[in-house]
């Protein structure tokens, strides 16, 4: 049977370091990820609601009779009426 002294470090301690240094790298980097995620769904957001705003431009000011679907405080919502030929203007 072989003793070490108190003063050698025990295997399993460092491994548990190793353990939770590695682990608290790989938090941050997930956080990292996950706020570039974020980050970019926010700006395809922007980027589909802007494209919308260009595609309907033409529609500003007009009145259609339609059934309002949805309401919140910035606006609401209804179907745009289609043509037989799939043309929306």
């Amino acid at each position: 049977m072989t003793v070490k002294s108190a003063s050698s470090p025990c295997p399993y301690c460092i491994i548990s370091y190793i353990y939770s240094s590695i682990s608290a790298e790989l938090g941050e980097l997930a956080l990292h990820c996950t706020r570039q995620e974020d980050g970019a769904n926010k700006i395809g957001r922007h980027l589909r609601k802007s494209e919308a705003a260009l595609l309907l431009e033409s529609r500003f000011g007009r009145r259609f009779d339609e059934v309002v679907t949805g309401a919140a405080a910035q606006g609401v919502w209804v179907p745009l009426p289609t043509t037989d030929s799939g043309d929306n203007t």
